[in-house]
């Protein structure tokens, strides 16, 4: 019997693409975390890298901010 894909909602995709982008874990922390493939958390992170107007200064800030 073929196991069903899974739905991943844009929210999941965007909170696992912001963690790989503050980089507190490594992909591979991550994948393990959520079970996903590597490739996805790259992909999802690229994707919301290229949506936002100049992404590093705007990401590396909001990750400074929640650093304690």
């Amino acid at each position: 019997m073929k196991k069903q894909r899974r739905k991943h909602t844009a929210e999941f995709k965007a909170r696992i693409a912001m963690e790989a982008i503050r980089g507190i874990d490594t992909i591979n922390e991550i994948t393990a975390k959520y079970e996903v493939h590597p490739v996805q958390v790259g992909n999802w992170k690229k994707d919301l890298l290229d949506r936002v107007p100049e992404p590093r200064s705007f990401y590396m800030s909001l990750a400074s901010s929640h650093q304690h």
